[in-house]
């Protein structure tokens, strides 16, 4: 998988300063690669992101990525996001 140049950067910004900026529009797509390349400090941080970022417009995608990446809390605030709305 190719990553842009934007998650790319945010990838390494985190590797050089153990910080992560607003990145609340690529924020799956940044797990994606701190997933690939085992950053798992990162990855704590961005589960907690999507998890409190969680939205009926991004529940599908989000429950997905919980499912790809077994990040078994992700999966469930999507389930109960998922029933509270049905």
């Amino acid at each position: 998988m190719d990553f842009s140049i934007e998650v790319v950067r945010e990838m390494l910004r985190f590797i050089y300063t153990d910080n992560v900026t607003d990145i609340k529009n690529i924020t799956s797509e940044v797990f994606v690669i701190a997933n690939k390349y085992r950053l798992d400090i990162l990855k704590a941080i961005l589960k907690h992101s999507l998890c409190r970022n969680l939205s009926i417009e991004n529940v599908l995608e989000r429950f997905a990525l919980s499912e790809k990446y077994s990040t078994e809390n992700l999966k469930k605030y999507c389930l109960e996001l998922v029933l509270e709305n049905a």
